[in-house]
């Protein structure tokens, strides 16, 4: 009982299992970022594991590249457009898209909009111009729109 009671010390403010956590690329990230160093454009059909990085190995290369990123679960598409705000990556949402007009722009993206004068809110975004945006997050039914 006394291990359970404090096992947050032991366990997440163990300064042991940080020095020593295994902290390196999995063989599919190398592959991937190794492959993308390539010139010319790509399409990546991208396999691995459960738990092994795949659906936030993306985020490594959106500085360099502009990248589609095409997931058949929504839900999994959402938590990786989360991630890429969090880290203040342009982004273009397509879910449910049945032409290019549909595509909406995070804030981060957007270049042509209007600013209300009394709050300094962003308002009126042209969602036409996306210049920004290095990943467009997007469905399967919606990928030939994005």
């Amino acid at each position: 009982m006394d291990f359970i009671r404090h096992s947050y010390e032991y366990i997440e403010r163990n300064p042991y299992l940080h020095r020593y956590r295994d902290i390196k690329l999995y063989e599919h990230q190398k592959k991937l970022f190794t492959y993308c160093k390539e010139a010319g454009p790509k399409f990546i059909l991208y396999q691995a594991p459960t738990g092994t990085g795949k659906t936030i190995s993306p985020v490594g290369l959106a500085g360099h590249h502009k990248l589609i990123f095409v997931c058949a679960a929504r839900h999994v598409g959402l938590q990786f457009a989360r991630s890429c705000i969090s880290l203040e990556i342009p982004i273009a949402i397509a879910f449910g898209c049945t032409d290019p007009g549909d595509v909406k722009l995070h804030y981060y993206a957007v270049t042509d909009y209007v600013k209300n004068r009394r709050t300094g809110g962003i308002f009126r975004v042209d969602n036409s111009v996306g210049d920004k945006v290095q990943i467009m997050v997007s469905d399967i039914q919606s990928y030939l729109s994005a």
